[in-house]
């Protein structure tokens, strides 16, 4: 299996004859199969071009993720901001994942392994559900020896239970091949956590199905199996991804051992709005938070039929509170190095409509940032008539464990209490 790795928008991107020459296929087959990946993520996200060429070289833009553009070829597409050789931005992608803006791709699979960090839920809900899918034509069948009361014989009778009969029937001992079993227990075991845990509705109701089709599961030994019995084989790579769901470990595909799982393709830039409003909305708590609430800017009149209506604007998010001054704050995806960022003449003016319309003297731009020892930094000002333009950025590895999401949002909250008291507060 070739995995590439490509960073979103980057020109010129992977050679097509070298990429041809790896996979030995002409340059035409190629072609195919990334058009067609390409159609794929278009009838999933609605982004059109995705794909680029210019005939010599390919890349795509606005998205990243891990897809399979055939049997034998996956694409890892890296957000832009981050660099390749973070074995972390797996993390990234699967929060991101969470997030309406994604999709996933169950008829391309892709290789994933096992991590010692829990991940999202809904990748490792994902994950399950494919192979589940593949290995519940052979269920896990066991003999199981219980014991039951009653007066119909259905199994061997307990001689003393002739002549001193329980009040339910006769004491017999039954032997019967059953789904009930310590294999199937764990794999419902770990069923019912990413049921419980995953944010996604049709993954609860396709994981609810699972249970019932493994059947109600009793504990009846202390010990865990490790492996399930050979005859199971296609069992196997479930039952681990089970074994390691019940653990609190997630999966990771910059390291893959053999587990398969749907691709996934995020709209990064949608994906990053909707990421910033969840930050905002935890960090700001005694605030209120709107998300694309839109001002009258000006007005537009058509001459010939006199009609007149509003000319509107929008910033992502609107912050209010009662004993501070409104604040307007936009996510950014678009940005240079960090050697050269700085705020555009573009959103410059952008952000000047916005602070207008809206009667607030301040707007923060908040874009993304790789820099795991500063959650949260401003690294450009901005000063115009209207008010004062905060350009930040913040931290995006923050999925490793609770600690780091309470200490990014830690970070964006005192940032915004810290900011000139002449112009947020009344």
């Amino acid at each position: 299996m070739l995995r590439l790795v490509i960073k979103e928008g980057e020109l010129p991107g992977l050679r097509v004859a070298e990429v041809a020459e790896t996979l030995s296929i002409s340059e035409s087959e190629l072609f195919v199969m990334l058009k067609s990946s390409n159609d794929a993520i278009f009838r999933k996200l609605k982004i059109a071009n995705a794909f680029w060429t210019d005939g010599e070289f390919f890349s795509f833009k606005s998205i990243a993720g891990l897809i399979q553009v055939s049997p034998d070829f996956e694409l890892e597409i890296v957000p832009k901001f981050l660099s390749e050789n973070d074995q972390w931005r797996s993390e990234f992608l699967f929060l991101l994942s969470s997030y309406r803006w994604s999709a996933f791709f169950p008829d391309r699979q892709v290789k994933y392994g096992l991590s010692v960090e829990s991940s999202i839920n809904d990748i490792m809900a994902s994950i399950f559900l494919s192979m589940f899918d593949e290995a519940h034509h052979l269920p896990i069948r066991t003999y199981t020896r219980k014991e039951i009361d009653g007066f119909e014989l259905e199994g061997e009778l307990e001689e003393e239970s002739i002549f001193f009969p329980v009040q339910d029937g006769f004491r017999q001992y039954d032997t019967r091949l059953s789904k009930e079993n310590p294999y199937n227990y764990v794999i419902a075991s770990a069923a019912r956590i990413l049921q419980r845990d995953s944010q996604n509705y049709e993954l609860k109701m396709s994981l609810g199905k699972t249970l019932s089709v493994l059947g109600p599961q009793v504990v009846t030994t202390n010990s865990v199996p490790r492996f399930v019995p050979p005859r199971y084989s296609k069992w196997e790579k479930l039952f681990q991804l089970s074994l390691g769901v019940i653990e609190g470990r997630g999966v990771d595909y910059s390291d893959p051992d053999g587990l398969t799982g749907p691709g996934y393709i995020v709209r990064t830039a949608d994906a990053w709005e909707d990421f910033v409003y969840s930050v905002l909305c935890e960090s700001l708590s005694p605030y209120s938070v709107s998300f694309k609430e839109s001002f009258t800017f000006g007005s537009r009149f058509q001459t010939c039929t006199g009609k007149k209506r509003n000319l509107m604007v929008t910033p992502d998010y609107f912050i209010r509170s009662e004993a501070h001054s409104p604040c307007a704050a936009d996510a950014k995806y678009k940005f240079a190095n960090d050697g050269a960022l700085s705020v555009s003449n573009a959103d410059v003016y952008e952000c000047c409509a916005f602070m207008e319309a809206s009667d607030s003297r301040r707007i923060v731009l908040i874009y993304p940032g790789a820099d795991p020892h500063v959650p949260c930094r401003e690294f450009n000002t901005v000063a115009i008539p209207e008010g004062t333009i905060h350009a930040v950025k913040i931290n995006t590895k923050i999925s490793r464990g609770e600690g780091s999401w309470h200490a990014l949002c830690d970070a964006v909250k005192e940032y915004f209490e810290t900011l000139d008291p002449v112009d947020i507060y009344r």
